[in-house]
């Protein structure tokens, strides 16, 4: 990258101008006077909350963004949370490009009208399911770049940043796909792959005191850094704690994913295969192409995450607990009120922060629901046979329990 990462402030203009007005998804934030510097004014709607990533600026989108009592139960098992979350097992990889042959398609038959009386319609014959030509030592004799050897081949990848220019060389010829396969996963892995596993996360409210926020949570190396960062009148709080960003080795690619996460195409895989590739190639071509390269394809489905005998967990690699989706499958089974029940519910359960204890839920138990536990800790989506050798301890009767006890009101 152009700019060393250090401890000293992110000073880039853009970045700056982005903090500003797109770090944080509630619009209407407030924050409390007694905390902020003085000008701040509190608003008497009650505060927000959002997922906020110490560590990474890659954007994941939840259902806490505003009041916490009205969001809670806004989570569902369709959240993009628990997907950031996964981590992948040894072995396997969230982009795979598969070997051109295992990619090609059979042949289709498309109706398209033909000469005759109108509304009477013809059957083309199949045709066959790629134009990338195939790999053959005729290149060698061509002219221009299929001359080239394949070491300079993958050195002109090596070139290229924009993943649209690494796609489309790549599928010029077969011969081309096979050198392009490692720099394909890595621009897709760069562009598409959204993950939090293992960072450090905390559903915070914007009236949170930033000298008072969880014991450990923040680096020494950290907390001088914020010292010597002044809070902007404009700033909230997320703003804040957002210039640790800049403190990650990747930063700006995250930075980038973040930036570009208003435009659809550059949200989803289909969706830049549909509006990218097929601008400038057959359908048939975009076709093959998703079908050799899969993006997430080791992710978990959500529904397979709560069953009675489901292999996944909700690990907490802080404290070393876990929460077992069958013992969730078993609670949504029993109680009605919970048949929405999800890891993402537990986590904003023991993980909010706030310094204000009003969260408009209407719980005044002897649980701090303000200041939760987990509280910036770091957490991951794994399947149980990962535990093997390693000492985590099971605390799914223990939190479903004092769940039950926050909402004991909804029965």
């Amino acid at each position: 990258m152009s700019k060393a990462l250090s401890d000293q402030p992110y000073h880039d203009a853009d970045f700056q101008s982005f903090l500003a007005y797109t770090v944080s998804l509630p619009t209407s934030v407030s924050s409390s006077s007694k905390n902020l510097p003085t000008g701040y004014e509190r608003f008497a709607m009650g505060q927000y909350f959002q997922v906020h990533n110490i560590d990474n600026a890659t954007p994941v989108e939840t259902s806490m963004s505003g009041k916490w009592s009205e969001n809670f139960w806004a989570s569902n098992q369709d959240s993009d949370f628990m997907r950031a979350l996964w981590s992948v097992p040894e072995g396997q990889k969230r982009v795979v490009v598969k070997p051109y042959p295992s990619g090609q398609l059979a042949p289709q038959k498309f109706q398209l009208p033909l000469p005759g009386p109108p509304g009477q319609y013809g059957t083309r014959p199949p045709f066959p399911p790629s134009r990338y030509p195939k790999e053959s030592s005729d290149n060698l004799d061509r002219d221009g770049i299929f001359r080239l050897s394949n070491e300079i081949i993958a050195l002109i990848f090596t070139y290229l940043d924009d993943k649209d220019d690494i796609a489309f060389l790549a599928m010029s010829c077969q011969r081309f796909f096979g050198i392009a396969s490692p720099f394909l996963e890595q621009a897709f892995q760069k562009a598409f792959v959204r993950s939090w596993a293992g960072d450090r996360l905390i559903c915070l409210g914007d009236e949170s005191d930033i000298h008072k926020l969880p014991h450990d949570m923040l680096t020494e190396r950290e907390v001088k850094f914020l010292e010597g960062e002044k809070l902007r009148r404009e700033e909230s709080i997320y703003d804040y704690l957002a210039r640790l960003w800049t403190l990650n080795p990747d930063f700006e690619s995250h930075l980038s994913m973040r930036q570009n996460g208003s435009r659809r195409k550059d949200r989803d895989f289909e969706d830049y295969c549909i509006i990218s590739l097929e601008s400038y190639r057959r359908s048939s071509d975009v076709e093959l192409f998703q079908n050799i390269v899969q993006v997430d394809a080791c992710n978990p489905k959500n529904k397979d995450l709560y069953t009675s005998n489901s292999p996944y967990i909700f690990r907490n690699l802080v404290t070393r607990e876990y929460v077992r989706g069958s013992a969730v499958f078993n609670l949504r089974q029993e109680k009605r009120y919970f048949k929405w029940l999800c890891f993402e519910h537990l986590f904003y359960l023991r993980a909010t922060w706030s310094s204000d204890p009003d969260l408009r839920h209407g719980y005044w138990g002897p649980i701090e629901l303000h200041q939760g536990k987990w509280a910036g800790h770091r957490f991951d989506l794994t399947v149980i046979d990962n535990l093997k050798g390693k000492e985590f301890r099971d605390i799914s009767d223990e939190i479903l329990e004092e769940l039950q006890d926050v909402f004991a009101y909804y029965s």
